[in-house]
């Protein structure tokens, strides 16, 4: 993993010393998708350097490509999706015009967000730009309570101030609600890039009473859901796009057994978005996977981490990928190719060969069980 660790330094030197702490966090968001960990990643100095569109190549198929990670955003960071398909949009238009943006920040306010990641960073910067460019003309003061709100308390004082400001902006006074008219108008003034032809089905799943309307409950849940705070307290603000790994999720998850499902309800929205994408891949695969053995593959990679429960998922794309009965003990460079999507990654084909070479750590020309452990792991790193 030298090029990963690598990839990581490139971030860490390409941004300021405030983000240095947060951007060797950088792998969290690659477990999203090693492609961009690996190939995006290494590209995000570039990105905050020069305002390249590196995200969108990288760190959004970090996965729902992610992200993301692997898939990135774009289903992930599925790449980052099924981006991320999709999660980050773009980590340009944030980042490298941020610096100069939190300027209209309060003191406070703008010191807790130079400390967090750079990802944040570049979050924050497109707040800041659609709600200064907006034509309901907010003021200095109300885009810091959005990002405060957003990115250092998350109290619900906080996020109820920020939705009575939208409310009161969106219908000339405070009337308790959000029309579902005005909910494309405020994706983009909380910093997310939803395709526009997701933005019905989100408002759906949003909408959970069903009025048409956006209440602050519901409100609450859909910012505490984009931007899910890490143990460490740290706003993790990686999914810049709810779209369909996401989206797509609350479906697909029936398919899981209950004990797996109820260990998922916690999961970051990234997490869903590949794990729905894991999900899709399986059942639409020739290979023809079972239930059992899909939720196998996912409480494998996302509740237990355990040797005993790799084993089991390593051995199941042992015989169903090579078409054995029997277990040979080791995945084939063919075989490689099938599995990752089976696993929710995004690799672009030419880059397959080269990940495989550096996951073939014994240079066997195939994977066993100990670097396929390890290439789990490296994709879907714990919090």
């Amino acid at each position: 993993m030298d090029s990963f660790l690598s990839g990581v330094k490139n971030v860490t030197s390409a941004v300021s010393d405030a983000a240095v702490a947060s951007a060797n966090k950088v792998g969290d968001v690659a477990s999203s998708g090693l492609h961009a960990a690996k190939d995006g990643v290494s590209k995000v100095g570039d990105a905050a350097s020069s305002g390249l569109n590196a995200a969108k190549d990288g760190v959004s198929k970090v996965g729902d490509a992610a992200s993301t990670g692997l898939h990135a955003a774009k289903d992930g960071v599925s790449k980052v999706g099924d981006g991320v398909g999709d999660a980050g949009s773009s980590f340009t238009g944030g980042l490298t015009s941020s610096f100069t943006t939190l300027t209209v920040l309060h003191a406070g306010t703008k010191a807790k967000i130079l400390a967090s990641s750079p990802w944040i960073l570049s979050k924050v910067g497109r707040i800041i730009n659609a709600m200064r460019s907006s034509s309901h003309k907010f003021t200095d003061d109300e885009i810091d309570l959005v990002v405060k709100s957003l990115y250092v308390s998350q109290s619900d004082a906080d996020l109820k101030s920020a939705f009575d400001m939208f409310d009161a902006k969106f219908n000339g006074t405070t009337k308790g609600y959000l029309k579902g008219s005005d909910f494309r108008t405020v994706l983009p003034l909380v910093g997310e890039d939803v395709p526009d032809d997701k933005i019905d089905a989100l408002f759906k799943e949003v909408d959970k009473d069903q009025s048409g309307n956006l209440e602050f409950d519901e409100y609450r849940t859909l910012m505490l859901s984009m931007n899910p705070i890490q143990e460490s307290g740290m706003v993790m603000g990686g999914l810049t796009s709810l779209t369909s790994g996401v989206l797509g999720s609350i479906t697909t998850l029936t398919v899981l057994k209950a004990n797996t499902k109820a260990k998922l309800m916690g999961a970051s929205p990234l997490a869903l978005g590949k794990i729905g994408r894991i999900i899709k891949s399986m059942q639409n695969s020739k290979f023809q996977f079972t239930d059992d053995e899909v939720d196998d593959v996912v409480k494998a990679l996302y509740v237990t981490q355990s040797d005993d429960d790799f084993q089991v998922v390593f051995d199941l794309f042992d015989k169903k990928l090579s078409g054995s009965p029997q277990h040979s003990g080791a995945l084939s460079a063919q075989s490689f190719r099938h599995l990752l999507p089976l696993v929710g990654e995004d690799v672009p084909a030419e880059k397959i060969d080269e990940l495989f070479t550096e996951m073939d750590t014994d240079g066997s020309g195939n994977i066993e069980f100990a670097e396929f452990k390890a290439m789990m792991l490296a994709m879907n790193p714990k919090a």
